[in-house]
């Protein structure tokens, strides 16, 4: 999963017209990233199920689904 947004894609304001259709969904898929640095800088290289039931892993779930939401409009 990290590496699918951190070192395969930047998924940036770059990628409109390319991946995104507008900066809305760069900003979305964007906040689903920090939520992901910002376990990656508590939780480190562990395994998926360290991450799943940490406690800021809400974090990701709830960006994820707002994200989910502005690509599917």
């Amino acid at each position: 999963m990290f590496h699918f947004f951190f070192d395969d894609h930047d998924f940036d304001k770059g990628d409109v017209g390319v991946v995104f259709f507008d900066p809305q969904e760069v900003a979305a898929v964007g906040a689903v990233k920090q939520a992901l640095d910002a376990m990656l800088k508590v939780v480190g290289d562990k395994s998926d199920d360290d991450f799943v039931v940490h406690r800021l892993w809400v974090n990701v779930t709830t960006s994820a689904r707002a994200a989910q939401e502005v690509l599917a409009a």
